[in-house]
């Protein structure tokens, strides 16, 4: 018995293994198992003459990245070229931040049913700029609010639910207690539920309008007789923490604006200007210089107007602005920015007919 066990361990040192073993190979060798891209730019990218998002992105030598570029873009309804640009952000509490935005809408000649050049007014920023901290403008049954840096709220008469709509459905109560003095309130509101209402106990002097956003944020509008514009915002704050607030003074040669983001901090912000036209805006350390000139007054182009032919950065940095440039531009259209780093980026204009009602003929010419 002990001779066949000393046979069998002999047997069993002996004998070949055929468990499966899986031979560790090294990480820094590729695998012969792992699997190959199948990815072929050829076959994937579309024709040369069709650009789509599917294409890979490369490296253009002729559209170098430029941080500084102008944020630009049409206006796919008007075709108005539309540029946006924040010269200051100042955060605070509840969103209430202090910004300094531009706006250039293109469309500086208004559309008409005959071949004459009638231009819009000037601003203080120059033609087709804007910059302002909200301005409210009553169209007859329309109240306009337009604040720099956001789409402009057109706003109507709210509903009371007192009514039926043209299916014969009830409509919709948007009546609201005030956050100002607690009455009942049946505003004017935008399709961004933006509304603007005028408190029912003023019945005396000029109207001081408040203009609440979709966040909840307040603004205070009075008639101030500014450059910037008749009724112009003088407080934004918000109802969570009216310790924290902006205030802004309108003055014939400056506006002075004071953000306050906390309580018991405050940050006043200079605005000066001369002859209507802004000049810079100071902040503690920082200047922000705007040249806006007279342009035209010559022969060749007698229009006078306000143009911004420059814009200086905090940190020293200028872009600057020509009009009139390119061959098919008009006079006061803008059609050339030189960034900060050197890129030029330059905007074609044509002339555009469409159908209006309000033409004898049913056209109207316009600029895109």
């Amino acid at each position: 018995m002990r001779l066949w066990i000393y046979l069998a361990l002999l047997l069993a040192a002996i004998s070949p293994t055929y468990a499966s073993k899986k031979e560790v190979s090294s990480p820094f060798e590729p695998s012969p198992a792992s699997a190959k891209s199948h990815f072929e730019p050829n076959r994937q990218k579309a024709p040369s003459d069709i650009e789509t998002s599917l294409d890979r992105p490369e490296f253009d030598l002729e559209h170098a990245f430029d941080s500084t570029a102008p944020n630009a873009s049409v206006d796919l309804y008007s075709g108005a070229l539309l540029i946006q640009a924040q010269d200051l952000f100042l955060p605070g509490s509840y969103g209430v931040n202090l910004e300094i935005n531009r706006d250039f809408n293109g469309k500086v000649y208004i559309p008409r049913a005959d071949d004459l050049r009638v231009r819009k007014a000037d601003s203080w920023v120059g033609v087709g700029w804007s910059l302002n901290w909200g301005v409210l403008k009553v169209e007859g049954p329309v109240v306009v609010f337009e604040l720099s840096g956001y789409p402009a709220q057109r706003m109507y008469l709210s509903t009371d639910g007192s009514g039926f709509d043209p299916a014969g459905n009830p409509t919709h109560d948007y009546r609201f207690e005030s956050p100002i003095s607690g009455d009942l309130i049946q505003p004017f509101m935008s399709k961004d539920f933006w509304r603007a209402w005028v408190e029912p106990s003023q019945t005396e002097g000029d109207p001081v309008w408040y203009v609440q956003d979709n966040d909840g944020k307040l603004y205070q509008v009075e008639k101030v007789d500014h450059v910037v514009g008749t009724y112009a915002t003088t407080r934004i704050w918000h109802p969570m923490s009216p310790s924290t607030d902006i205030t802004i003074d309108y003055h014939p040669t400056f506006v002075r604006i004071t953000h306050r983001p906390h309580p018991g901090d405050a940050t006043e912000v200079l605005v000066d200007m001369a002859g209507g036209k802004l000049l810079a805006i100071r902040v503690e350390d920082r200047d922000l210089n705007y040249q806006v000139s007279r342009c035209g007054g010559i022969p060749e182009d007698p229009e006078e107007r306000n143009c911004l032919t420059a814009f200086t950065n905090a940190e020293g940095e200028m872009t600057t602005y020509d009009y009139g440039t390119q061959a098919g531009s008009w006079r006061a259209e803008l059609d050339r920015i030189t960034s900060p780093m050197g890129g030029v980026t330059t905007y074609d204009y044509d002339d555009e007919t469409y159908y209006h009602y309000n033409a004898e003929t049913g056209l109207f010419n316009t600029r895109v």
